[in-house]
């Protein structure tokens, strides 16, 4: 998440999240997710949910996975972002 604005209640959340032990570190981290949720719904251009792929057997349909051609090629792979006041982005990692 990139703000123009500090995220003040986000960061408060982060620090208590770093802090806590055991059962706690849910019960924040829960708070941080709810957070993260409230400013991408604040500062989205559409009010709307998007179509999402739908997931059938464990595979994803829709999305098709990357290939690397040359592992020193990350200009050809980089995505130019412009925002004017904030920018989110999730990303998923498939661990294998």
């Amino acid at each position: 998440m990139v703000s123009t604005q500090r995220l003040f209640e986000l960061e408060s959340l982060l620090k208590a999240y770093h802090a806590a032990q055991g059962a706690q570190k849910t019960a924040f981290k829960d708070g941080v997710l709810k957070e993260i949720k409230r400013l991408r719904w604040k500062h989205r251009q559409f009010k709307k949910s998007a179509e999402r792929p739908v997931a059938i057997m464990g595979q994803t349909r829709g999305i098709k996975k990357a290939t690397l051609p040359d592992a020193t090629a990350v200009s050809e792979m980089a995505t130019s972002i412009e925002a004017k006041n904030f920018f989110s982005r999730t990303f998923t990692i498939d661990h294998q």
